[in-house]
């Protein structure tokens, strides 16, 4: 859901989006050298986001250029940034994805001037669905929520069991 998300917000922007499903195939499309820019989610199948980033970083020493790398996690715990930027990172992002949030660190890390909306630092808590508030996370793309709420419902019968089983 968060790739979906952050690719179709990227997409929107106007760049060209590649999604990697596995740590795996963020080497491989690295590899293949396209990638101006990669948003690496620290949580991935087969090789995670930290041991990808320090193969890339590894790699590049060969190569002469370097890539820059944003982690995305939900993973907010503290040292996580840390960890990352250890690991040869260049940015961090938190999920769930703003997108204000997203296009500012990627300005920062880019070192270059991208419009940008205001960037909110934390929204209160509330038991309400706030349709303003989520269209605005989500760059007022307004079939974008029913969207990621299909993704989601294809997905919470795997998320209950890995609960259940936890």
């Amino acid at each position: 859901m968060n790739q979906r998300l952050a690719g179709k917000l990227m997409a929107r922007r106007g760049h060209r989006v590649s999604i990697a499903e596995t740590g795996t195939q963020a080497l491989s499309a690295w590899k293949a050298g396209h990638l101006d820019l990669i948003f690496m989610d620290v949580m991935m199948p087969e090789v995670d986001g930290i041991e990808a980033t320090r193969r890339i970083r590894e790699l590049e020493q060969g190569r002469g250029k370097h890539v820059p790398i944003i982690a995305m996690t939900a993973n907010a715990m503290q040292g996580g940034r840390a960890k990352c930027l250890k690991a040869g990172m260049d940015g961090y992002v938190c999920k769930p994805i703003v997108a204000e949030q997203l296009d500012a660190e990627m300005a920062r890390v880019l070192g270059c001037h991208i419009p940008l909306l205001t960037v909110q630092e934390g929204l209160p808590a509330t038991d309400v669905y706030n349709r303003a508030e989520a269209l605005a996370r989500l760059d007022h793309d307004e079939a974008l929520p029913q969207e990621l709420i299909g993704l989601f419902m294809q997905d919470a019968p795997q998320y209950l069991r890995e609960i259940e089983d936890a």
